[in-house]
């Protein structure tokens, strides 16, 4: 019985060896996939080819470990990316923020100016004795400072 079981054993071997003619063909056809960026295709190649050939299952291992060190790496590239966008993102927030502020405080005192220029005319106006005028321009200094600052919301003083 023992000489029965190994001879079914030994003559039986070879034809359970395993032929596998087609899995270079999806072995190659998962690396194109991959490199074309289909990789549900690719790894779905992977798998064909290990139904194909289990007895090769230690090269699609090392296939799909490739695969996934692959996709390690862009994942982790795609997160610094990320993050000196946000970098990026947050310095051009503040450099308006400043540029904001900066144009705030030309307009206030190109308001003050102004406000300035009707007030030192009212001035003159009241010297040469033109005390209507004097008053209105009084009047419009006064306005341009309050309505110019209220229209900005700014407090221009």
């Amino acid at each position: 019985m023992l000489i029965l079981s190994l001879l079914i054993l030994l003559l039986g071997l070879p034809g359970m060896a395993q032929d596998c003619p087609h899995f270079d063909r999806l072995m190659r056809a998962a690396d194109t996939h991959w490199k074309n960026g289909e990789f549900e295709k690719a790894l779905s190649q992977l798998a064909a080819a290990r139904e194909h050939c289990p007895g090769r299952g230690t090269e699609v291992d090392k296939k799909s470990l490739a695969f996934t060190r692959e996709i390690t790496r862009k994942y982790e590239e795609a997160e610094r990316a990320k993050a000196q966008a946000d970098i990026k993102t947050r310095e051009a927030i503040a450099e308006k923020t400043r540029a904001d502020s900066t144009a705030a405080a030309a307009q206030r005192a190109a308001r003050r100016a102004y406000a300035n220029d009707l007030a030192y005319k009212s001035q003159i106006a009241l010297r040469d004795g033109d005390r209507t005028a004097a008053f209105r321009l009084a009047e419009f200094a006064e306005a341009s400072r309050d309505l110019g600052g209220a229209m900005a919301g700014l407090d221009v003083k």
